[in-house]
């Protein structure tokens, strides 16, 4: 849930110009989302695992996509899943499926510990010497992710 809420609060670690989600999105009478992005033409559904990422994180990601496609035929629908690792059988999954789902891994494509400026008050990769939106060095926290549980 921490995950979840950083990204909720702060989306533009998924990119600069991502807008506020919502959050526990209900995808029909079993399943909710951890995260959705609305743009006028385009919904990215956004999964998280504090884990390594397996063939089963696909598939549920992959009922949410043809979920939400069936309420919104008229959007673009993407989905992402977020964590630690990919099994290989997931890797070989992906590069064979057609779904429009995209991994990304802490430490790699996201940061794996976060700091918070604070003059800005904005979270960024805690790799960084200084705050990439106002060039401050001085931090009000730190946060790790992904922790093994």
């Amino acid at each position: 849930a921490a995950l979840r809420d950083l990204f909720y609060n702060h989306p533009y670690l998924l990119g600069e110009d991502w807008p506020r989600p919502e959050r526990e999105v209900r995808i029909n009478s079993r399943d909710r989302l951890d995260l959705l992005f609305t743009w006028p033409d385009r919904l990215v559904a956004v999964e998280f695992k504090r884990g390594k990422l397996t063939v089963s994180a696909f598939d549920q990601l992959g009922r949410y996509l043809k979920s939400l496609k069936k309420c919104h035929p008229a959007m673009r629908i993407e989905g992402i899943l977020i964590g630690r690792d990919a099994s290989n059988p997931l890797r070989k999954k992906m590069k064979a499926s057609r779904q429009a789902i995209l991994m990304l891994m802490a430490g790699v494509d996201l940061p794996s510990r976060v700091v918070m400026c604070r003059h800005c008050r904005r979270a960024y990769d805690a790799r960084l010497h200084e705050c990439p939106h106002d060039g401050s060095g001085d931090i009000l926290s730190v946060s790790s992710l992904f922790e093994a549980t």
